[in-house]
């Protein structure tokens, strides 16, 4: 929502359709001042300082990580996200470089699997690890046809549409937005 005008705002430009102000995100906090903090520029609106998204903690000292950069506050090392695990060893993968902390290997995000072999599929490269099909993302549907998106190319796997990801609503028309071009379903020109 626009904090001015209360219309629904663009992932594109990330400013209101109507009004034309910059849009806030709620739910993630200023680090200094803890006002509200808006996506264009990683930046508090009040004290123009960085911001962080909760939920993520450094790997050496465990305090929160900020997403510009990607490093811990407090001794700079990179930052883990949680629910993400290494295949070869089972432990927690970062984010950045996409690598397992201690044994270095590719890691695997555990509920997307490979439309050929079912097998796991790799986030870097997004690649199957046996078959090397490119994977496809199962809550990510063609808005035209239905049928699954790819995440690679963003395209749909049987009518070749570009895919929509559910939650990003366009404001005059209140259809889906597509991710890839940025522009309105049942509009012909992409908003750049």
């Amino acid at each position: 929502m626009c904090v001015d005008c209360g219309r629904l705002a663009m992932v594109y430009g990330r400013s209101c359709v109507d009004c034309g102000r910059l849009v806030k995100v709620y739910g993630r906090s200023c680090v200094d001042c803890g006002r509200l903090k808006m996506i264009y520029g990683w930046s508090c609106v009040d004290c123009d300082r960085l911001v962080k998204v909760y939920g993520r903690s450094c790997v050496d000292c465990g305090r929160l990580v900020m997403v510009y950069g990607r490093s811990c506050v407090d001794c700079g090392r990179l930052a883990m996200v949680y629910g993400r695990s290494c295949v070869d060893c089972g432990r927690l993968v970062m984010v950045y470089g996409r690598s397992c902390v201690d044994c270095g290997r590719l890691a695997m995000i555990y509920d997307r699997s490979c439309v050929d072999c079912g097998r796991l599929v790799m986030v870097y490269g997004r690649s199957c690890v046996d078959c090397g099909r490119l994977a496809k993302v199962y809550d990510r549907s063609c808005i035209d046809c239905g049928r699954l998106v790819m995440v690679y190319g963003r395209s749909c796997v049987d009518c070749g549409r570009l895919a929509m990801i559910y939650g990003w609503s366009c404001v005059v028309y209140d259809r889906l937005a597509m991710v890839y071009g940025w522009s309105y379903v049942g509009y012909d020109r992409l908003k750049r």
